[in-house]
């Protein structure tokens, strides 16, 4: 299912509202269309001249009360009734019956009493007719504004399901246009065009109704030259579909390029390259400067070309019908005619404000494909309809012959296999782009081996939940992800439920809570965007904080000290210290001299591990590590140590 028809979903909890509004939607088409009707005795009855006959008739109704005439009527419509009902006469005689009965009455009255009381029912019509198209409407907002939230939270809900091939594919640009810019263009075509497409319909139907029951030859005259025109309304809206498509994707790349360039000022700045990004900005805005053109153009062009195909064919029936009128045919009077005339052309904006909303519903089906095209895409890491939870491990951890591609035919490792027994620490050290930190991404399942397979004791990580796997894990990288919260917060992220004792502990193993109290809100300082409020040393400490809260049973520490100075890295040294006890551990590292100690150290070069050992027996072999060890050897380095 494709299209609109997927909303259907979202739209079946609230059929009750839209039952509603539906109901409220027909009867202010009945309302208008009585409105236009009450005309007709207008024209007909009170400003027509009057027979000697009828005004003879009107004095003497016009001495017996109001309430004993509509009393005689009521009589009379009840009787003609309930003898339709015992099948002496049918439903439409009955009808024909009430009518003729009402109009001798609206005649046998004076005129201006009769134009009373329709002064009186014309303001009963329309408060009932606005007052139901203003709660009509009330009710589809409502539906709209739900229908949309629902979608915006599905639409987050399956992108965050996703693993980082997918963020890698679309680009965080990209997939914030869609959640914020589609969903919001969304809004505007969706339920409450369509509601106002159907109210428009019913109120065109009504009048179309209302037209024909006055005169059948001049309605179908004027279905002779509608379907033209229904036809060029038509080709416009496919068109602004295709363009709406093309500007909306436009807009994700004018979103992707802002959010690229505004977090790395710093490197911009520094590289003079202000004038570069002004120009490569300056191209994307003409790019979207053009589509956009092209699409407004379109837009513009749909409601007037509308506008004048409804008034044209509203004058060919006024001269039409005039014609008739005055020729004095017989076929309608001058009351029935401007009844006609009154109809049609209320008919004429309903109809043009059906354009548009096709027009309109026309573009949201280019937006609705873009969000489908996100939730449409297949999770790459899927879990096992059988997967079970692993809650410990006693063993070891292995890399099986693993090879990985992030692209096809372009493998960044091959054939790799790497132990990590429990309770050890083991080191993946090399060149850069050799492949260490991918090994690291495919024990978290961020990806899956392209071939190989990695086990914890002996389990396949594919067929360990994913929950429980990753709760095995705590993760320190080099660059600190943090969120714009407090720094509380920043570490609770490691345990949603953790108690501020238990916060406040983590901070003092990771050398941290010294810092934080010197601040002037305490934990409770926001840390700004990525952190930026806080320097490197102290950024890292947290994250440390963050890993001790969750107390991971498998640690992985991605190039965690570098990049710092002499003094932070001393105090991230010690706090790691205390993080390894009692914990396996994997170690990215650039500089040697901080893996010195560690059980096992593997090399990875170009994809594939060259070598392995501990540090001793690595540098009598002369080779890659020897290699890179004296091309960084230099004193001061602080150790690390197992403890």
């Amino acid at each position: 299912m494709t299209g609109y028809g997927r909303l259907v979903k979202y739209l079946r909890p609230q059929s009750a509202r839209i039952l509603l509004g539906l109901a409220l939607m027909g009867v202010f088409a009945l309302f208008s269309g009585f409105s236009i009707a009450m005309l007709y005795p207008v024209f007909d009855i009170v400003l027509t001249p009057r027979t000697a006959e009828t005004i003879e008739r009107s004095q003497i109704r016009a001495d017996v009360p109001v309430g004993e005439q509509l009393s005689e009527l009521r009589h009379n419509v009840l009787e003609d009734y309930s003898r339709a009902l015992h099948h002496e006469q049918t439903f439409a005689d009955a009808g024909r019956n009430m009518k003729n009965v009402l109009l001798d009455l609206l005649r046998e009255n004076p005129a201006g009493r009769v134009l009373g009381w329709i002064c009186v029912v014309a303001i009963f019509l329309i408060f009932f007719k606005t007052a139901s198209g203003y709660l009509q409407k009330i009710v589809f907002i409502r539906v709209e504004e739900k229908t949309v939230m629902m979608l915006r939270n599905d639409l987050f809900e399956n992108i965050e399901s996703h693993s980082l091939p997918f963020f890698s594919r679309f680009g965080t640009g990209e997939l914030v246009s869609r959640m914020v810019n589609d969903v919001n263009a969304l809004k505007h075509f969706t339920v409450s065009n369509v509601a106002e497409l159907l109210r428009n319909a019913a109120l065109t139907l009504v009048f179309l109704g209302l037209a024909f029951f006055v005169s059948w030859r001049l309605t179908l005259a004027v279905f002779v030259i509608v379907p033209p025109a229904v036809w060029m309304i038509a080709r416009i809206g496919n068109k602004l579909k295709t363009y709406s498509g093309r500007a909306q994707a436009k807009t994700a790349d004018i979103v992707h390029f802002l959010q690229e360039v505004f977090p790395s000022q710093r490197l911009v700045i520094a590289f003079r390259a202000v004038g570069h990004e002004i120009d490569r900005f300056r191209q994307e805005s003409y790019r979207y400067f053009r589509i956009y053109l092209k699409f407004m153009r379109l837009d513009s062009l749909a409601a007037p070309l509308s506008e004048f195909l409804t008034t044209a064919i509203g004058i060919l029936v006024l001269w039409y019908g005039g014609n008739l009128v005055i020729q004095a045919s017989g076929e309608i009077t001058a009351a029935k005619f401007v009844v006609f005339c009154g109809a049609l052309f209320s008919m004429m904006r309903p109809v043009t404000i059906c354009a548009k909303m096709y027009n309109e519903i026309q573009k949201g089906r280019a937006v609705l494909s873009r969000l489908w095209e996100i939730t449409d895409t297949p999770p790459e890491i899927v879990e096992a309809p059988d997967a079970h939870q692993l809650q410990s491990f006693s063993q070891s951890i292995r890399y099986e012959e693993v090879s990985f591609s992030y692209l096809p035919n372009e493998p960044v490792l091959h054939n790799c296999t790497v132990e990590i027994p429990h309770g050890s620490i083991i080191a993946l050290v090399g060149p850069s782009g050799g492949g260490k930190s991918t090994l690291a991404d495919l024990l978290i399942r961020y990806y899956d081996p392209t071939q190989g397979r990695i086990t914890i004791d002996g389990h396949d990580l594919r067929d360990i939940s994913l929950h429980s796997l990753r709760g095995l894990m705590g993760i320190v990288t080099q660059e600190i992800l943090m969120f714009n919260i407090s720094i509380r917060d920043n570490i609770r992220y490691g345990k949603l439920d953790a108690t501020d004792e238990e916060i406040e502990e983590a901070a003092r193993i990771a050398n941290a809570h010294s810092f934080i109290q010197a601040l002037p809100s305490g934990y409770d300082t926001r840390v700004g965007e990525r952190g930026t409020r806080l320097s490197g040393g102290e950024r890292q400490r947290i994250a440390i904080a963050r890993a001790v809260l969750c107390n991971p049973q498998v640690l992985i520490l991605d190039e965690a000290t570098s990049s710092l100075d002499s003094e932070s890295e001393a105090l991230i040294q010690e706090a790691i210290s205390r993080l390894l006890r009692n914990r396996t551990t994997l170690v990215i590292a650039h500089r040697l001299s901080t893996i010195q100690q560690a059980d096992r150290i593997y090399v990875v070069d170009k994809g594939r591990i060259v070598e392995s050992g501990q540090h001793e027996q690595l540098l009598s072999k002369n080779g890659t590590y020897r290699r890179l060890y004296d091309l960084q050897f230099s004193e001061g380095h602080v150790q690390l140590q197992k403890e």
